[in-house]
């Protein structure tokens, strides 16, 4: 993988649309990919407006989005059999590590997972 590639978290995203400059920043020249449970995340909340749907929906168009495997699945049942973790955070760190590309989150939660490569931001 590229050393410009960067997974981003739902966080990171829900941060961006919000307009956080550090996140913006930190995304700055970045290729950005996201795991297919973010775009789930991102677009399923409930009370959505149509105005606010096709806003992402835009955002996510130039975001390389990467579809579940059975490397990621095997990996995300592995991470839930070692600890306590919520299967959307499991099949993001999977794909972080099995895709080799580093996590960009808010949720310091993913520290505890081995081998992770993580960037933590604060807004």
């Amino acid at each position: 993988m590229s050393g410009n590639k960067i997974l981003a978290d739902t966080n990171t995203l829900i941060y961006l649309d919000k307009g956080a400059t550090k996140v913006a920043t930190l995304l700055h020249e970045k290729e950005l990919c996201i795991s297919y449970i973010t775009e789930i995340e991102l677009l399923g909340f409930h009370g959505l407006g149509k105005e606010k749907i096709l806003r992402l929906e835009n955002m996510l168009s130039s975001i390389d989005i990467i579809e579940m495997d059975i490397f990621i699945k095997k990996t995300a049942i592995r991470l839930k059999q070692k600890g306590k973790i919520k299967t959307p955070d499991a099949i993001i760190a999977a794909t972080s590590l099995e895709y080799n590309i580093p996590l960009v989150t808010a949720d310091t939660g993913f520290a505890s997972i081995a081998g992770l490569n993580c960037i933590f931001f604060e807004v």
